[in-house]
């Protein structure tokens, strides 16, 4: 019974001491593991790890992309002293670990405070050089411009940033209607712009249209008359053949459709009694002599 005992609770021991000292790390994570308080190593490859049970420990790093924004909407005023209301955001990723460690002891908020507020800093600045409908349109930059000088304080925490924005953009009531006329109005002006944009190129579209119809029409009359050409010269090298052949069957042809001509549309024909038009007709042999 005791041996049973002694078994069971060397068996449950050896479990819990494997689910304290085996650890995984991920894709895109990092580990760090410390003994005592004191980092001893670092782990930047996927897998399965080994720790001394209750005298080292772990702690993971995200090293995905990360977003961080300032948690309570913040007021700016713009060239022409708006105000807006805005929720600045950054999003940031680990690149260098041993410098992250070494410059905020793995500490997130570290990282996240001080470039919190240089994000509100520089969003502060880039609205106050513009008008809000210039923030609002989107047809600002502002990622760009906020994230200016945050990269160089990014990079001595060993993290880098994406980019930047404003989100949660609104406008205080009383100045709403003013900032959206303006904005009507340059909608407008940039419509207007692009009407006529298109008026220009399709009126330049109609006339290469015209332009090329024409040049296809004259090269479509020019082959037309080419072949015309051709086919008048086969035809005419055709009847001298013939000619050649046999003349009295092509004079004989030629009087039936002078026949056929002098005939259409009359139904009586006064010629001189010895004329040689009737040759045929009254010497029928003629034709074969």
């Amino acid at each position: 019974m005791n041996k049973i005992y002694f078994w069971t609770l060397g068996i449950i021991l050896i479990v819990l001491l494997s689910w304290f000292s085996i650890f995984a790390v991920g894709e895109k994570q990092a580990a760090l593991v410390f003994d005592s308080g004191k980092l001893v190593r670092v782990i930047d490859v996927p897998g399965d790890y080994f720790l001394l049970p209750f005298m080292q420990s772990v702690k993971k790093l995200d090293l995905r992309v990360q977003t961080t924004e300032v948690p309570v909407p913040q007021m700016f005023t713009d060239s022409a002293h708006n105000r807006l209301m805005a929720t600045p955001w950054f999003r940031w990723q680990i690149v260098d670990i041993n410098k992250f460690v070494t410059a905020t002891d793995a500490d997130l908020t570290k990282v996240t405070s001080p470039l919190l507020m240089k994000v509100v800093a520089n969003a502060g600045d880039v609205v106050a050089q513009h008008r809000s409908s210039s923030v609002l349109e989107g047809s600002l930059n502002a990622g760009k411009l906020i994230v200016g000088s945050m990269s160089q304080q990014a990079s001595m925490l060993g993290v880098k940033i994406i980019d930047a924005g404003l989100g949660d953009i609104t406008l205080p009531e009383k100045e709403s209607g003013s900032i959206l006329k303006k904005m009507r109005i340059d909608a407008e002006k940039n419509a207007g712009q692009v009407r006529e944009q298109g008026k220009a190129q399709a009126a330049g579209i109609l006339a290469q249209g015209k332009l090329d119809s024409q040049e296809t029409l004259a090269i479509a009359k020019q082959q037309a008359a080419m072949i015309i050409a051709e086919t008048d010269a086969d035809a005419a090298t055709i009847t001298e053949k013939a000619y050649r052949h046999n003349p009295r069957f092509y004079i004989f042809w030629g009087s039936l459709e002078a026949y056929k001509a002098g005939f259409k549309g009359r139904k009586v024909v006064v010629l001189p009694k010895d004329s040689s038009f009737f040759k045929y007709f009254n010497t029928p042999d003629a034709a074969v002599k």
